[in-house]
């Protein structure tokens, strides 16, 4: 089906952009070691690639709050989901501590309570666990555009009261996924848009202005607290990043692609969960970056080398049948 293999193909963005994101981020986070040119360069291209969530959890609630999904009944729907996602978070976030942290399993439940994370991609997970938690109740809205305009009005005052010091972000795993509501039925209001082209050129016009709003805070700020407001997840900006993505490549028509794109689609889960672990184990990025120079074409080097990595590797994980359930196999 058409509308099936762009989501697939929206997958494979997504992934791919989880890549990019984190490797540019070895050089941001240790910008000073780094000469600002590349420190600027990291930014640039990260600042293009922070739709990674927000698109993820559109595609989700594009699938399972949409009218196309094969609906069983929350219970059923919540042991399958559950079942997908529960043994990645408990294999990923122990697997990560014990790598990369080496602490006692103290540190690593204090760390998961306050993050609802052990490392730095996974609390996604929780997100995603708390989306799925509530789905059988959001299905049953009948007014979902309402409840579009709640969420994403209480997703704009979550994050406007951390940045101005209202409140501390809450990071805690049981609400975690709370602002993230707002993205997961948008999903669902877009999945039902067939945009026409010149519309869908407004809306990719807009999504690069973004790009461009991002940009001009990160060259003014760099890589300190005062840039960081342009990347956050839950700010309008990276919102319309992920929905110029999310409608131009869902009004693609169909191509010649569809065996590749499929195959990739379905280990996108498991390349976003593994690639930290190429990045800094097999590409040994966690300690070689500092001072690294940076151009454009060794960005897509790496990311190329680590993302075929990942790949790779879920494919080859997802034969094992003992393995295959924590890759989303």
């Amino acid at each position: 089906m058409e509308e099936r293999e762009n989501y697939d193909w929206l997958r494979v963005v997504a992934s791919g952009a989880a890549v990019l994101l984190h490797i540019c981020a070895k050089v941001i986070n240790n910008y000073q070691f780094s000469d600002r040119g590349s420190v600027l360069m990291g930014l640039l291209v990260s600042s293009m690639t922070r739709f990674v969530v927000p698109l993820f959890i559109m595609i989700s609630g594009a699938i399972f709050l949409g009218k196309s999904y094969r609906w069983e009944g929350g219970k059923v729907f919540l042991r399958k989901r559950m079942g997908r996602i529960l043994p990645a978070l408990i294999f990923w976030n122990i697997f990560y501590f014990l790598v990369f942290n080496r602490g006692s399993l103290v540190s690593g439940l204090e760390t998961f309570w306050k993050y609802s994370q052990t490392y730095y991609h996974l609390y996604y997970l929780m997100v995603a666990l708390g989306l799925y938690a509530v789905t059988p109740i959001l299905r049953i809205i009948k007014n979902k555009k309402f409840a579009l305009v709640v969420s994403l009005t209480f997703c704009f005052i979550y994050i406007l009261g951390y940045y101005l010091a209202w409140w501390r972000k809450a990071d805690w795993p049981i609400v975690i996924f709370v602002p993230y509501i707002g993205y997961y039925l948008l999903g669902n209001l877009l999945e039902k848009i067939k945009i026409r082209k010149i519309y869908l050129l407004v809306v990719v016009a807009l999504g690069l202005l973004m790009f461009a709003v991002n940009s001009h805070a990160l060259y003014l700020h760099g890589a300190t607290d005062g840039g960081q407001i342009a990347f956050d997840r839950l700010w309008p900006w990276v919102g319309l990043q992920a929905v110029a993505v999310f409608l131009a490549i869902k009004n693609l028509k169909k191509n010649k692609l569809g065996r590749l794109v499929k195959v990739l689609g379905e280990v996108s889960f498991g390349v976003y969960l593994i690639h930290p672990l190429i990045t800094d184990l097999v590409l040994k990025q966690k300690n070689s970056f500092m001072g690294v120079g940076m151009t454009f074409w060794w960005i897509v080097s790496q990311w190329l080398m680590a993302w075929g990595l990942s790949v790779l590797l879920v494919l080859m994980l997802k034969r094992l049948s003992l393995i295959k359930v924590v890759v989303g196999g």
